[in-house]
């Protein structure tokens, strides 16, 4: 899951470099909340998270059905308001995520489909959130070609 906050810059620019920082810790901390064993969530850089979730589903479809409530269980743990600079001011991701079968995948591959996702949701306004495509899961072979 690729993710990253819609109205970030604003409230950079706004409030300030400390305010920015501020509210990235807040983020990472409600992110936490969402890992269980095995996941792990980082920041590559300014606003945008990676969130790796591991699921044993058995099939495809469960596999997305998974993909897609723990998407919108993280997009419901970041929405509500953040306490910035003594206001309390809404700030929502903008989620794009893909899934994944095995483990020899290229990784590289992944995250970048999942970048793409997000993108997507990003264009719909903000607020948003994307699979790759209908039927998220991506095999080695899909990516490899």
């Amino acid at each position: 899951m690729f993710l990253d906050l819609d109205r970030f810059k604003l409230i950079n620019d706004t409030w300030g470099h400390a305010t920015g920082d501020d509210l990235l810790v807040q983020v990472a901390h409600r992110l936490e909340r969402c890992l269980s064993e095995g996941d792990m969530a980082a920041r590559l850089s300014g606003d945008e998270f990676v969130l790796l979730a591991m699921f044993e589903e058995e099939t495809e479809a469960t596999l997305e059905a998974r993909a897609e409530r723990y998407m919108h269980e993280v997009q419901q743990v970041l929405s509500p308001p953040y306490r910035l600079a003594s206001h309390d001011t809404e700030v929502t991701p903008s989620i794009g995520y893909t899934c994944f079968t095995t483990a020899d995948c290229d990784h590289e591959e992944v995250l970048k489909q999942a970048d793409i996702a997000m993108y997507r949701a990003k264009q719909k306004g903000g607020r948003g959130c994307a699979a790759t495509s209908p039927g998220c899961a991506i095999r080695c072979s899909d990516l490899n070609g």
